[in-house]
Formats: structure tokens, C-alpha cells, sequence
């Protein structure tokens, strides 16, 4: 987690956060450290499996 924010936005991220995949786990993105990032609710739901 990059100070505490969400990677897409910006936002604090207090309390609970999602675990993202940059690279959708449904489009062969790996469970990994490099392919993941923190992100607040709405943005990782807005995202959905796409690989932005």
C-alpha cells in the first residue's frame, strides 16, 4: 500500500481496502505482489476484470 491510498483515486484508505489484481486473476494475472495494488471499494467494484 502506497501511503495508505487508494492507487486508483487517491483516497485514504481507512479500515478495509480491496486487493486488487493489475492484472485480472480471470485474465491470467498472477496472485503476486508485483501485480497487485490497494484500492478503496467503489474503485476496485468500477473496475471490475478489466485489465487497466
Amino acid at each position: 500500500m502506497a501511503g495508505n491510498m487508494c492507487q486508483k483515486c487517491g483516497c485514504p484508505l481507512t479500515g478495509s481496502f480491496h486487493a486488487d489484481h493489475v492484472k485480472p486473476f480471470s485474465k491470467g494475472g498472477w496472485t503476486v505482489t508485483k501485480n497487485g495494488q490497494a484500492l478503496c471499494a467503489p474503485c476496485n467494484l468500477e473496475k471490475g476484470d478489466r485489465y487497466e
